[in-house]
């Protein structure tokens, strides 16, 4: 146990970063409250506006979860412009002030029967909130389109689409070959230590910790996203981030170690290593699961680089939306059970089976192309069709369409390969290659030496 300690307390950077994701996640929950914003629009001589000026300053004094945001548009043009594109963006035009806006709704006026009518868009607003007007405003001011007004955002987690779209990309995020290939050559260390149950309880183990894990990294992001003000340059960034990784990624799928790459160094990969060596090793429960916590948020910081345009284009889909808290984060925690599911399938076959591998260089680079062609599509839509953000089943059939995109490179990939191998074999002779290389890593590790570590 005292071993275990220390070998825990030396992985520094560990935990010093395990620490500051935590941290930044939960410390920006305040910023994700999702309070009823009102927007109103005001001329500085209008009685009517200076009723409903009144009305509001009490409304905020005697519920501190109402914003209210004024702009005043007789003397001011640049209000007077955002005034313009804010009614365009409700499918309307200004035809006075005050002009009030809560979730979806646009009130012209104030009166007594009004005032109700915006107490109670207010109050509908607190219970299941909608889309932000401003949000709103930034859409249609980049796209020219406006977005419809009965886009009810706040649904249950399993009910609606963005439920669905977590479930979709958290399942396509999960088969990354950075993931896959350290828990497959960890089952394949497991298998030669020769006992099932403690390969079942370190693979389950693995996972659940590897989940929490990419929780606590996309809720940074989520609340790091929160402190934008801008939600257009947001999202460009967001696209550029997905372009570039996207486009790396697809490269190794075609050329592989031709220019940069993205994936699990060489120096981390060893370090990875003798945490196994170390994990192999363990004796007790509480040991075991300990170096097995260790591992696997090692392996969560090393992979990150090489899945990390995924997770960063939900959590912008994500904060393009005005949620209650409880949504924000049970969306990522719906994302995260999703990303799980494929490793989870791969530790329970391994483990009945009591047999593992490690990946295939083939299937490697297949997975390294769907990724990148998935985030490319991402990339592509957060630059030139941003819009299309408010519309998640569309997003789960651009999706579809990534993975028929990757099914016809590969397929198009085997024929070209397969035309090649015919035209350089000779009659009566086939070539046998054996100098391809590996397309993720582990190829210069040794399983024998974790037998040799174990008898010690």
């Amino acid at each position: 146990m005292g071993t275990w300690m220390r070998d825990k307390c030396c992985n520094k950077g560990f935990i010093r970063s395990l620490l500051l994701c935590a941290g930044f996640a939960l410390a920006g929950g305040a910023l994700f409250a999702a309070p009823a914003r009102v927007y109103m629009f005001y001329g500085e001589t209008c009685v009517h506006c200076a009723q409903e000026e009144q009305w509001l300053a009490g409304l905020v004094r005697a519920n501190p979860d109402v914003e209210v945001h004024s702009y005043e548009v007789y003397y001011n043009p640049r209000n007077a412009d955002m005034f313009r594109d804010f009614t365009a963006a409700y499918e309307s035009e200004e035809t006075g002030v005050p002009t009030t806006f809560v979730g979806n709704h646009m009130i012209v006026g104030f009166s007594d029967a009004l005032l109700r009518e915006i107490s109670k868009a207010i109050d509908a607003e607190r219970l299941a909130p909608t889309l932000d007007p401003l949000d709103r405003y930034h859409f249609y001011k980049s796209t020219g389109n406006a977005l419809p007004l009965d886009n009810r955002l706040a649904a249950p987690l399993l009910a609606g689409n963005v439920g669905t779209l977590a479930v979709t990309m958290g399942v396509l995020d999960g088969l990354n070959p950075c993931a896959f290939f350290i828990l497959l050559f960890l089952l394949s260390v497991l298998v030669r230590a020769g006992n099932r149950w403690k390969m079942a309880f370190i693979g389950a183990l693995f996972v659940l910790v590897s989940g929490a894990m990419y929780f606590l990294f996309m809720a940074a992001w989520l609340n790091a996203f929160a402190v934008v003000a801008s939600l257009r340059w947001a999202t460009i960034c967001a696209g550029i981030i997905a372009l570039a990784i996207g486009a790396i990624n697809a490269k190794d799928g075609l050329f592989f170690r031709r220019g940069i790459s993205l994936g699990v160094s060489e120096a981390n990969q060893t370090r990875l290593v003798g945490q196994m060596r170390k994990l192999v090793s363990r004796t007790s429960l509480l040991s075991i699961a300990g170096a097995t916590i260790v591992l696997a948020g090692m392996a969560s910081l090393y992979q990150i680089v090489c899945t990390v345009g995924v997770p960063l284009a939900f959590v912008r889909i994500l904060t393009t939306r005005s949620l209650a808290l409880m949504y924000y984060y049970g969306y990522l925690g719906l994302y995260c059970l999703a990303y799980i599911v494929p490793l989870a399938v791969v530790a329970v076959i391994s483990s009945v089976a009591f047999s593992a591998q490690k990946m295939s260089d083939k299937l490697g680079k297949q997975l390294k192309l769907f990724s990148g062609v998935m985030m490319l599509s991402m990339g592509v839509i957060f630059l030139f069709a941003p819009a299309a953000i408010a519309y998640p089943i569309r997003l789960v059939q651009v999706l579809a369409g990534d993975v028929a995109i990757t099914a016809l490179v590969t397929l198009l990939m085997r024929k070209a390969q397969h035309r090649s191998d015919r035209r350089s074999d000779k009659p009566g002779k086939r070539i046998v290659k054996t100098s391809e290389t590996p397309a993720i890593g582990f190829q210069n590790v040794n399983l024998n030496a974790f037998d040799e570590s174990r008898k010690k």
